[in-house]
């Protein structure tokens, strides 16, 4: 959502955030199915939507903004702190790592 806001596509995020259900989201598949998988859980469905929402246009809009835009995560498997940035200058950390959003694919 962040990106969105940060480009003022408030429609957009309207639309997102409302109209979500758990299957546009993630995908739960019986555990025997998964047993040699990592997990239970297949989030294609949510990877398959960022691609179509986070395109090359709105990355270009977003980098020529000059917006900073600052997206703080945590790795489920790991507890690690990832925090994704178009600041090329972000503070670097002991806690946290810092990934800088260069491009379309690093765009989250």
């Amino acid at each position: 959502m962040v990106p969105l806001v940060a480009l003022n596509e408030m429609k957009m995020v309207e639309e997102l955030y409302t109209s979500q259900k758990t299957e546009n989201i993630i995908l739960e598949n019986r555990i025997g199915d998964r047993l040699s998988a990592t997990s239970i859980f297949d989030a294609t469905p949510l990877f398959l939507q960022l691609k179509k929402t986070y395109t090359q246009e709105r990355y270009d809009k977003l980098a020529a903004s000059g917006k900073k835009v600052y997206l703080t995560t945590t790795c489920l498997q790991s507890g690690e702190l990832v925090v994704f940035t178009t600041d090329k200058i972000a503070a670097q950390s002991v806690n946290y790592e810092v990934e800088t959003i260069n491009d379309v694919d690093t765009f989250p």
